[in-house]
């Protein structure tokens, strides 16, 4: 997978619906085997950044009324790195729906229990409600 010559290397992940590959230049490291292998086998680049981001996020709510971050220009930055991250949490919830809905009533359960109880209720009555068509009632419809 290494290739000392300098050119970009490429490592590809298989997932069940695509291949994804992403492109490392290990042309200037001084361990392009290791570099390979973090890449490759332990954490992709897409959960470094997501790592890197989830700190940066602690940092600045941390430091949210630091004079420094109460300019214009920081403001804008910010701005646009919460718009980001937004924007990638709804492309991963789009994916994931069902997921989404669990991660949302564990929070909720968490939080409020007799609203998640009632939450639970109410989509147990709805779901029980719900007719699911047998076979032969789908055969015997026209078409």
């Amino acid at each position: 997978m290494t290739n000392q010559g300098g050119t970009p290397q490429q490592s590809q992940q298989q997932t069940q619906q695509s291949t994804q590959t992403v492109v490392v230049n290990l042309k200037n490291s001084t361990d392009p085997q290791l570099e390979a292998h973090i890449f490759g086998e332990l954490y992709s680049a897409g959960s470094q950044i997501g790592c890197i981001s989830r700190v940066m996020e602690l940092v600045l709510s941390g430091l949210a009324n630091a004079p420094a971050l109460q300019t214009e220009n920081a403001k804008k930055v910010i701005k646009s790195f919460a718009d980001m991250q937004e924007d990638i949490r709804s492309a991963k919830d789009a994916r994931r729906p069902g997921q989404t809905m669990i991660d949302a009533l564990n929070s909720l359960c968490q939080t409020d229990s007799e609203r998640f109880a009632q939450t639970v209720a109410a989509l147990r009555d709805y779901l029980s409600n719900q007719a699911v068509p047998s076979s032969t009632q789908a055969d015997s419809r026209p078409p």
